[in-house]
């Protein structure tokens, strides 16, 4: 079992359709009425995962396992697999319940993980 399939299997026991912005589609009609992306989290990580979230609420959502999407291990690599799957794991718990994310969006892309800048 790879660790994308182990993610999504998490993630769904938790009723969360995962949404990441490297294959993220909607309509323009979905886009609108949700109110697109809520720019007073633009800093945050996860705006795509959250703007999926109000999207579900708007019609049904649809993984298609047809379309490939590269994209980098980096974070795996520099912090390894514990310390991301962690921080991934809590920003999707700080999301699920509200909070405002621990790790802006430069930071998740640049740090090795917990305070260090």
């Amino acid at each position: 079992m790879n660790l994308q399939r182990l993610f999504l299997g998490f993630i769904s026991l938790l009723n969360i359709v995962s949404t990441p912005g490297p294959n993220f589609v909607m309509r323009l009609s979905a886009y609108r009425v949700s109110g697109g992306y809520d720019t007073s989290r633009y800093n945050e990580i996860l705006t795509d995962v959250e703007l999926g979230m109000r999207l579900r609420k708007i019609g049904r959502l649809a993984f298609c396992n047809r379309n490939i999407v590269f994209t980098s291990a980096r974070r795996f690599q520099r912090n390894g697999l514990l310390i991301t799957f962690y921080n991934e794991i809590e920003a999707w718990f700080r999301l699920v319940f509200g909070l405002r994310q621990r790790i802006d969006y430069a930071h998740y892309n640049q740090s090795r993980g917990r305070d260090d800048a």
